[in-house]
């Protein structure tokens, strides 16, 4: 019988996560990666534009204007800085149904990951769970009913 409970080493945590996928491993103290070896490390190189992953992205139903096909043309024409300031980089769910329907395997959710740490490298901290609103409401079921 599996185990109910995960080890604390193995429960991602806010600091000093760890992500695995089948092709690649980023670390937070990872400190040498630049755009180019994300991009070739998450096959997003092999981009080829067919639009499947903005078709299957639930992010993308909600924003018409995000893409995860554009996000990554931004770092390949050499424009990581626009990414990095953009704040689609902190929209993206990682849910992978834009890796499951990929005919070249790009693994953008790796790709987000790894821009999101190069990110906060440089001082830019986003808003996850599209404008904080999860963490309103929990806000809002922890307060007393008292009041």
């Amino acid at each position: 019988m599996p185990p109910l409970l995960l080890p604390m080493e193995r429960i991602a945590h806010p600091v000093d996560w760890r992500y695995r996928t089948r092709s690649t491993q980023y670390t937070r103290q990872e400190t040498s990666m630049t755009f180019q070896d994300i991009l070739r490390r998450t096959r997003s190189i092999y981009c080829l534009d067919c639009g499947k992953c903005t078709g299957s992205c639930p992010v993308s139903r909600v924003d018409v204007t995000y893409s995860p096909r554009s996000t990554i043309e931004r770092v390949l024409a050499g424009r990581p800085e626009d990414l990095i300031n953009n704040d689609h980089l902190w929209s993206c769910l990682t849910c992978r149904l834009c890796t499951a329907r990929c005919p070249s395997g790009v693994d953008y959710p790796a790709f987000v990951i790894a821009a999101r740490i190069e990110a906060r490298k440089v001082g830019v901290e986003g808003t996850y769970a599209h404008n904080a609103v999860l963490q309103q409401l929990m806000g809002i079921m922890g307060q007393s009913v008292k009041q």
